[in-house]
């Protein structure tokens, strides 16, 4: 188990995260308050830890493409420049992580999590690791990276659902294999099947399924 301080700030209270189910967790927990996230193989047994106090909130899978197999798509109205202006990138973000754990905890009001994205996007942005997508000159959305792991992203209302996804990812993609990895990877929703259908369209394949569960304790 190891705790993780960033979501102290919007939730308030302790925040752990636990690996692996365990005696020593259980009486942790009897005698702590915070907010846990359990992150479990999809096959073991979950009664353990569901008559623990754990409720089920995502299944996550790994997106991971290498560069021989990456799938490009081409348009060149298509544009990937850096974001720098942290107000306008947090205009971008209402109600597009709607999959996401926060938001379908139960427990946990929605601007709690819209707090929680915010705060995370500000710090990547300040760190230099969001670019804005561009299509005909107009900024379109934005992508968010950590090494070579995209962990944030979203398009504008306005270009969603017209099938550019996979020219904007496509860009990011490169640029990324340009710098030198040699593996691009992701961490998605199974339930958010346009994105996993996007990636699939690049080339990409899945490992790591890891189911979510969460217990919040006043």
């Amino acid at each position: 188990m190891k705790q993780t301080p960033w979501d102290y700030p919007c939730l308030g209270m302790p925040s752990y995260e636990v690996s692996q189910f365990s005696n020593e967790i259980f009486d942790f927990i009897k005698i702590n308050s915070g907010h846990f996230t359990l992150k479990i193989d999809p096959l073991l047994p979950s009664k353990q830890f569901i008559d623990a106090g754990f409720y089920y909130c995502d299944t996550l899978v790994e997106p991971f493409c290498s560069e021989e197999r990456f799938i490009a798509h081409y348009d060149e109205k298509v544009g990937l420049m850096e974001f720098t202006d942290t107000q306008e990138v947090q205009a971008m973000i209402a109600n597009v992580f709607v999959y996401s754990r926060f938001y379908r905890d139960f427990n946990i009001d929605n601007s709690v999590a819209d707090k929680r994205y915010s705060q995370w996007l500000t710090q990547l942005v300040q760190s230099g690791n969001v670019f804005r997508f561009t299509y005909g000159g107009e900024s379109a959305g934005f992508v968010a990276y950590v090494n070579n792991k995209l962990v944030l992203h979203a398009l504008q209302s306005n270009y969603r659902g017209k099938g550019l996804a996979k020219f904007f990812w496509t860009q990011i993609c490169q640029k990324l294999f340009l710098t030198g990895h040699k593996e691009i990877t992701s961490s998605i929703s199974m339930a958010n099947t346009t994105i996993l259908n996007l990636y699939s369209s690049l080339g990409f394949k899945f490992r790591h399924a890891q189911d979510i569960y969460h217990l919040l304790k006043d």
